[in-house]
């Protein structure tokens, strides 16, 4: 059988958030019509304790709020006029740090008083669910960083695990199943998280475990699989998808290696020379993926600590402050791709 979210996952990643928040509406509308049991389990996963089941709701998607943003949700009691707004992240990479501070913002100009609001966060793992896989480094998580955040100032904010929604007994008809599966199997899956965790442990000793993450988190949507501690970059296939893919790809690993070099407890901030001849970096500057070596030879050039080292191949390193006093950051492995190496 053909699965609809694989699919649509495959065709358009940038709007998959978009289209699950979309899909949790309709079925939402459709329960809160018929079997109930979709939307009482969501509205009891989400709401405060004390907030009673409402009768009737008003189910709305992408509600704009004051300041221009929308929320991806909103359920709005017909009773009581309680509203209910539900953030949708599908992967870590796309939380924001004070987006959920904002949104709350937004829903108190449209309401008279601050208990009739309440936020849930939705996201592949919550802290439950993310120390079931990776115990107590479930809070290197930002959305798990940025939930605890907020709900230090906020009393009436739920952070649920889609895993929560998925295991919700509903007649959703198959497409509603196959969401589900996606959800298990894809968007939450506890084996590809483990596999992340173990990529970030690999940084962190070297440069910290929020800065790991979030390396991680920048690079995702550009890197292969891990394959016997290399991750790869396949800069040819990225340079095929056309310039704006490569511009893209290009400032997402400068942010990935930015983050690291500027790392301030583990980098030594000492000046170091380049080794890597120039005639060597001609074949990389001529090739067709040369926007991303420009960009690497150009953070050497732009930070003290870091450096470009090599006699065929070249690695940009980093001063470090572990035993050996570098970090190789990333290694070429010819014009056309570029490798992570995770050492331990």
């Amino acid at each position: 059988m053909v699965d609809i979210f694989r699919t649509i996952d495959t065709a358009t990643r940038q709007r998959m958030e978009r289209i699950h928040s979309q899909h949790l509406g309709d079925a939402l509308r459709d329960s809160i019509e018929g079997d109930r049991s979709l939307f009482d389990g969501v509205w009891g996963l989400s709401a405060p304790e004390a907030w009673e089941t409402p009768r009737d709701a008003e189910i709305l998607n992408e509600l704009r709020l004051n300041g221009g943003q929308r929320i991806d949700l909103a359920i709005r009691d017909s009773d009581s006029d309680r509203v209910l707004g539900i953030e949708v992240k599908t992967a870590e990479r796309s939380a924001e740090a004070g987006q959920l501070e904002c949104y709350l913002q937004g829903l108190l100009a449209n309401t008279k008083n601050v208990e009739d609001i309440a936020i849930a966060y939705l996201t592949p793992f919550n802290r439950e669910r993310a120390e079931r896989a990776i115990g107590d480094r479930a809070g290197l998580l930002r959305t798990v960083r940025f939930f605890d955040e907020f709900a230090v100032g906020f009393e009436q904010a739920r952070h649920v695990s889609w895993l929560d929604v998925a295991d919700i007994e509903w007649d959703g008809r198959a497409i509603w199943q196959q969401h589900t599966s996606y959800v298990q199997e894809r968007m939450a899956c506890d084996k590809d998280l483990k596999v992340r965790d173990k990529r970030t442990r690999a940084l962190s000793d070297f440069f910290g475990g929020e800065a790991a993450e979030e390396f991680w988190n920048e690079l995702d949507p550009i890197m292969g699989k891990e394959i016997n501690g290399r991750v790869s970059i396949d800069l040819e296939s990225i340079a095929k998808q056309g310039e704006a893919a490569v511009e893209e790809a290009v400032e997402r690993l400068k942010r990935a290696l930015t983050i690291l070099i500027e790392a301030d407890d583990s980098v030594a901030h000492l000046s170091r020379l380049d080794s890597f001849d120039e005639l060597l970096r001609e074949r990389f500057l001529k090739s067709a993926c040369r926007a991303f070596h420009e960009m690497l030879f150009g953070l050497a050039v732009r930070f003290e600590p870091v450096w470009v080292h090599g006699k065929k191949e070249y690695g940009l390193r980093v001063a470090n402050r572990c035993p050996g006093g570098k970090y190789s950051l990333v290694t070429s492995d010819g014009p056309g791709r570029l490798i992570v190496y995770m050492r331990k």
